[in-house]
């Protein structure tokens, strides 16, 4: 090799190297929590509260950016093509789950393009009706499908929770799939849709209002907020779309950060105003042991979604 070859390698190999993260000087700047959802929902209030906490352990900036589009996978996507050095995050759910199944083609993948650093909390799921759908509960909602086939329209950002419904009863409800579950909201308060699925702390609000009523609770457990709600599951037998959340990298980011990380954010989820406000949008906060659960989880959630995909035929793309 010449001199001359010699030096163009080195000053190409030096001008794409890039130093190596290690936890005893990470972070040295501002770090980012992507948030694969418009502002507003869950995910975008739990990603701020810890933003605030994570910042002040970190002692620098905790930045919070929505990706808002395709079920959430805009956001996945950025997550997984974001350099591993810990100064990308993002707050992945059981949404990623679900998309893996019914979404045929993806531009990552949930088990190979993802580190859990931590998980964070679980919620009840809420199937609501506007206040003209003439049902009341899960029953009556079964009842009208059979009768008038493909009349009722269900919003929501996947059709995950109506997908589970529909595979297991055999009900003929049409699926509207919009980008924030807001916007869902809006069309259901203004007459366009019957139903809408979404995160309980997020409908609560509405159905005292009187602007939405339930339906029914999609998670397994009756929620305290509304001990009156039956379960899905107390109407159909094994019906579960219970919702989990959690902290990720992209799955190269070093270890010893992604520990520096788990241990900030461990710290973060214990405190008191923490754990109030989590409550105040209806999540509960997960205990150490539930990060170490997560790829199992995840694993088989998808596995259960993928044979509701096969039986529905209802794929994303």
């Amino acid at each position: 090799m010449s001199l001359r070859v010699l030096i163009t390698f080195l000053l190409a190999a030096a001008a794409t190297w890039v130093a190596p993260v290690h936890a005893e000087t990470f972070p040295g700047k501002a770090v980012r929590i992507i948030v694969p959802f418009p502002p507003g929902g869950t995910q975008d209030l739990l990603a701020r509260t810890l933003a605030e906490g994570l910042g002040q352990r970190l002692k620098q900036p905790v930045i919070v950016e929505n990706r808002a589009g395709a079920a959430g996978n805009v956001g996945a996507e950025a997550l997984a093509r974001a350099t591993p050095d810990g100064y990308t995050l993002g707050i992945l759910s059981g949404v990623q789950s679900a998309n893996a199944a019914f979404y045929r083609k993806l531009n990552y993948n949930l088990e190979r393009d993802f580190v859990p650093v931590r998980a964070i909390g679980e919620s009840g799921v809420l199937l609501v009706a506007a206040p003209h759908a003439p049902f009341r509960n899960v029953e009556e909602l079964l009842a009208y499908a059979k009768a008038n086939p493909g009349r009722a329209n269900f919003g929501s950002t996947t059709s995950l929770t109506i997908d589970l419904l529909r595979s297991m009863t055999g009900a003929d409800i049409t699926m509207v799939t919009y980008k924030g579950i807001g916007e869902a909201l809006q069309d259901a308060i203004g007459g366009r849709i019957e139903m809408v699925a979404g995160p309980a702390p997020q409908l609560i609000p509405l159905i005292r209002d009187g602007k939405v009523r339930a339906l029914g609770i999609a998670s397994t457990s009756r929620l305290k907020d509304l001990p009156g709600v039956k379960t899905v599951a107390e109407s159909v037998p094994g019906y579960d779309a219970g919702m989990w959340y959690g902290v990720f990298a992209p799955a190269a980011t070093p270890r010893e950060v992604v520990q520096k990380l788990q241990g900030e954010l461990g710290m973060v989820v214990k405190q008191a105003d923490v754990v109030r406000r989590f409550n105040d949008i209806g999540v509960q906060a997960s205990g150490p042991g539930a990060t170490a659960d997560l790829p199992t989880r995840m694993q088989v959630e998808s596995a259960r979604w993928r044979a509701v995909a096969a039986r529905t035929g209802n794929y994303a793309n």
